[in-house]
């Protein structure tokens, strides 16, 4: 089974697998004027929402930015979702809008740049604007001041060019000056295009694959690879934290920065952002909640009332809208709000989610490294509309401080590439791309006047002015200063810079000058140790992350001067937590061996168990790792749990350089049983991540003495390892921890352990691991005993031992000797099997195949669903086709609480025809998500791995396969990695089940909920 039984991907910048249609028979409602459209808005109390711009001044707006003189640059894109017609010029614009009669209302339209390919995202910068429009990121000038864009410099080129909703947006400044882009899911090789030409050059591409981008916009040469990936949203609160979405997940906090990760090349790190909602409560794809009040519908149950098209996530840290009536009614002393004292919106997030046509808000609040959020209210939406037309896909504030919604209001919102067949050319795509409003939210109390700018625009304001606008209250003006600023690169700004930081009670200004004079080369020593001790948390986190290099310095001298080490500890008892897990990042980052080990431990300690404050300190040089394993090993009973030490004694092996202490290393592990397992175990793991195992480390030891004395403890250890998997009463989690060691024995003893677990165990994890214990095992007896095992073996056994077979050239060759000898049929492989043998590397192996397994290749497409066209009129049985799902389709996708989710949602099929199921079945790789394209990856020890890619980090991937089974591979590991091109469910189904049982298979998808008996099934 595969994605496509799901209807469609909904948003207009982000994929989902689920998403509103108009009611059957009926099209979408018509639209309505935009004053109409504004009495219908149900809105937080206290607040109002005013029309600021709608058609015919702006189509299609996707993004707006204010410019310093107060006028407002909107993005359309017109030709969503297909682009233009051959032939045709595209149509996305940028248009200027200016308030000439000064009431609000942004009457005076001039399009500014057109001719635009699915532009999305605008920077102001200097005479122009930089662009998002993938592949490219633009920077447009008007180099003549006629009001018009006259000059078109691309920037950047390689940005990942498919989906519309899946392309580079939202460039946004941060605060260390760098503008930072959400890469849209897809990806890209990226390479910096020189000035005045208009392609790529040599320079070595970036890959942002799983990656977000940032670049610097005075030394455009300077741009990487960043945290991400995040779809259509991108934004920063108040304190530089940056949060990014996509269409299933809202909210999601980027916890740490990938250079970080780059340090430790052995470090297997999950994914670095935090999904922060506490009510994300299903499944992982099913989103968060939200209480839409219009009358869309989604195709699967398990999305219904959930975000199936997050977008446009924005922090809001303005001060207007927390100066309503009813917001000072609401901060009872004795009933405190959720996040900043004395606030609700500041500091709050919102997310827009067009499919619901409505706004979401959530409190955000500091969760050690971290933060945790919730809904503001429960069953109601910060913003929302009963018209479905109204599409919410972009916040940002105003000068004022206002919040601005950029409202695309289209019909219909879904891209026609994954709707099913029947939809795709629906007449409707394109109704209401003349059509667009952009809205002002402000409290019911608020008086309108007149901006300041249009008279006294900022552009025109001195630098020692402009120095003082980084103290502003309102993000807005703080913003727009600090790039007037970078624009004009002056050393002019050095000396007011220095003055405002040493003078300022501004947070926000001391950050923005801090960071201002360090790309200046201007923060002295004295004035980044000021920011270390400074009243405000987030001032000294900042300065660590400024510092860190000058903290190189200080380290040089942590033994020679005892106040460097004073200040160190004192950093480490911060009352903050992010401060103290900014330290462990920037003590790692340090480089200095050794340095940092005790006070990484300490800090680790008292994080109580954080995972993000244990990722930061496993980025630290090898001695370091060292030091903390010292730490967690000697802690009070208690403090370290058995996985933070497997994890650190992980990384202790995983480096070379600590071979040699590694025998010192068994006699912390001998403190207490669980500290012992929890060592062996992670340092077994730690070995296999650099092609080692137990027994073969020894080699890596100088003296003869020192090798008898490892061999010694490790066959020791192994011995007692076998004893405690033997056991049956023992813990099952502990049985699984001592066969991890067991499987480094040597061949006789493993073998000995290994082969009736493998036969006989009755608990089937036990057993699936014994299995890949097994198989770990170099010797050529192994891919023999595996085979033997195979006519008597289960399903999911079977699945084990194929994975085992296809991993090692050698043990290909003798899966197809058992093929050609009849001990095996070929009938019997999947076709995810037959295709990864079919597309072998080895010619000799690809051309075998193909002779033994002729009768398993795939048939024309077009023929086989023709033949199958017999199902769709056969009276099929939902019990008996529940069967064939749990037999053929549960290992990758969940129905009715049969399976394993490693697929997409395929739970509810209600607005599917049986003719679009059929083809999506038989015909898998017609319309391919992305996310759900098979990899294949080769390690350099002769390894061939294949599944979902579903993390990536700077140090390793994840790849996931049928039954949820997971590979982290190191980056140093991959000698080469390839995406099939075609879906996780290959073609060849048809091999797997008759006519009459596909009708079976279907008629289940269509009525399963109906098989308990509370609804009778006609």
């Amino acid at each position: 089974m595969r994605r496509v039984i799901v209807i469609s991907i909904a948003a207009v910048f982000a994929l989902t697998t689920a998403a509103q249609q108009p009611q059957k028979g009926s099209g979408p409602g018509k639209p309505l004027s935009a004053k109409e459209a504004q009495k219908l808005f149900k809105l937080d109390d206290g607040l109002r929402i005013e029309l600021v711009a709608c058609e015919p001044q702006i189509e299609s707006p996707v993004a707006m930015q204010f410019a310093p003189d107060g006028k407002l640059w909107v993005v359309e894109m017109r030709d969503y979702p297909n682009g233009p017609k051959k032939g045709e010029k595209p149509a996305g614009r940028i248009k200027i809008l200016e308030d000439k009669d000064g009431d609000g209302f942004f009457e005076t339209a001039t399009v500014w740049a057109d001719n635009l390919l699915f532009a999305n995202g605008i920077f102001l910068w200097k005479d122009g604007a930089i662009v998002t429009m993938a592949p490219h990121i633009a920077l447009f000038r008007d180099t003549d001041g006629d009001g018009k864009a006259d000059k078109k410099e691309i920037l950047y080129a390689g940005f990942a060019a498919e989906n519309p909703q899946l392309r580079v947006s939202h460039p946004i400044m941060g605060p260390d000056g760098g503008i930072y882009c959400a890469n849209g899911l897809r990806g890209g090789k990226v390479v910096r295009v020189a000035p005045g030409a208009n392609a790529p050059g040599s320079a070595k591409p970036v890959d942002l694959s799983g990656m977000d981008f940032r670049f610097d916009p005075v030394h455009l040469d300077k741009y990487e690879a960043i945290t991400g990936p995040g779809q259509y949203g991108n934004t920063f609160d108040e304190w530089g934290n940056r949060f990014v979405c996509d269409n299933r997940h809202h909210l999601r906090h980027v916890v740490m920065e990938n250079r970080y990760i780059k340090r430790n090349p052995y470090l297997a790190a999950p994914s670095l952002l935090q999904d922060t909602s506490i009510l994300e409560d299903g499944p992982l794809s099913s989103g968060g909640k939200i209480y839409p009040i219009s009358k869309n519908w989604t195709t699967s149950s398990l999305h219904e009332g959930r975000f199936t098209a997050a977008c446009g996530v924005f922090i809001y840290h303005g001060g207007l809208l927390d100066t309503s009536p009813e917001r000072k009614r609401r901060d009872d002393p004795k009933k405190p709000v959720a996040g900043a004292p004395g606030w609700l919106y500041h500091g709050a997030a919102f997310t827009c989610d067009p499919t619901g046509n409505l706004v979401h808000m959530e409190i955000l609040t500091p969760k050690g490294a971290t933060f945790e959020s919730r809904p503001h209210k429960k069953g109601v939406e910060f913003l929302a509309s009963p018209d479905d037309w109204f599409r919410p896909v972009f916040l940002t504030h105003g000068p004022e401080g206002a919040m601005y919604v950029v409202d695309m209001y289209r019909a219909v919102i879904e891209h026609p590439q994954f709707m099913p067949p029947e939809l795709k050319n629906r007449p409707d795509l394109t109704l209401g791309k003349d059509k667009g409003r952009i809205w002002r939210i402000v409290p019911k109390n608020h008086k309108f006047s007149r901006s300041p700018l249009a008279s006294a625009p900022l552009s025109k304001a001195t630098i020692p002015d402009l120095v003082k606008t980084l103290a502003h209250p309102e993000p807005w003006w703080r913003q727009t200063a600090q790039a007037l600023l970078l624009e004009k690169n002056d050393k002019a700004m050095i000396e007011p810079l220095a003055k405002l930081l040493n003078e300022t009670k501004s947070p926000h200004a001391k950050i923005l000058a801090a960071w201002m004079l360090e790309r200046q080369g201007k923060l002295s020593n004295a004035q980044a140790k000021r920011m270390w001790q400074d009243e405000h948390a987030r001032v000294r986190e900042h300065a660590l992350r400024i510092s860190e290099y000058q903290m190189v310095k200080d380290l040089v001298q942590f033994h020679k001067d005892p106040l460097h080490f004073q200040r160190m500890r004192g950093l480490a008892r911060d009352t903050d937590a992010r401060v103290r897990f900014q330290l462990v990042l920037s003590l790692a980052e340090s480089g200095v061996v050794g340095g940092a080990g005790p006070t990484l431990g300490d800090m680790v300690l008292k994080s109580g168990r954080d995972r993000w404050t244990l990722l930061a300190a496993h980025c630290s040089a090898p001695t370091d790792i060292w030091m903390l394993l010292n730490a967690l090993t000697n802690a009070p009973e208690g403090q370290a749990s058995p996985e933070m030490i497997r994890d650190t004694s992980i990384l202790f092996a995983a480096h070379k350089e600590n071979m040699r202490l590694l025998l010192h290393s068994f006699q912390f592990a001998k403190k207490n049983e669980s500290v012992k397992w929890a060592t062996l175990a992670g340092f077994a793991e730690g070995l296999e991540r650099r092609g080692k195992t137990l027994l073969t480390a020894s080699s890596e030891l100088k003296s003869k003495n020192q090798r008898q004395r490892y061999m010694d403890e490790v066959l020791t250890m192994i011995a007692e390892a076998r004893k405690h998997v033997q056991d049956a009463k023992k813990p099952l989690g502990h049985r699984l921890l001592t066969l991890r060691i067991v499987s480094h024995a040597p061949w006789p003893t493993a073998k000995t352990a290994l082969v009736p677990l493998v036969e006989k165990e009755t608990n089937i994890e036990l057993r699936i691991a014994a299995l890949r214990a097994l198989a770990s095992q170099q010797d050529k007896e192994v891919a023999t005993l595996l085979m033997k095992l195979w006519p008597g073996a289960t399903p999911s056994v079977r699945r084990e031992i194929l994975e085992a077979m296809l991993r090692q050239p050698a043990r290909v060759t003798i899966l197809l000797d058992e093929i050609e000898s009849k001990r095996m049929k070929a009938s019997e492989l999947d076709p995810l099997r037959t295709r990864q043998l079919l597309g072998n590397k080895n010619a000799a192996i690809r051309d075998r195949a193909r002779k033994l397994l002729a009768s398993n290749l795939p048939a024309d497409r077009a023929k086989v669903l023709a033949q199958y066209q017999a199902a769709l009129t056969m009276k099929g049985d939902a019990k008996r086709g529940r069967d064939i799902f749990k037999k053929e389709c549960a290992i990758c996708h969940r129905v009715a609480g049969i399976g394993i989710d490693v697929g997409p949602d395929i739970a509810d099929t209600r607005t599917k025809t049986l003719g679009a199921m059929l083809n999506d079945i038989l015909a898998p790789n017609s319309a391919i998500d992305a996310n759900y394209v098979n990899y294949v990856v080769s390690t350099k020890d002769g390894r061939i791995l294949t599944g979902l890619l579903t993390a990536e980090s700077a140090s390793s991937i994840t790849l996931v396969r049928a039954e949820k089974q997971m590979d982290v591979v190191l980056r140093k590991d991959i000698d080469e990695i390839a995406s099939t091109g075609v879906s996780l469910m290959p073609e060849g189904f048809e091999t797997k089940i008759s006519v009459p049982q596909m009708a079976d298979l279907l008629r289940f998808l269509k009525d399963w909920r109906y098989l308990d008996g509370s609804v009778p099934l006609r």
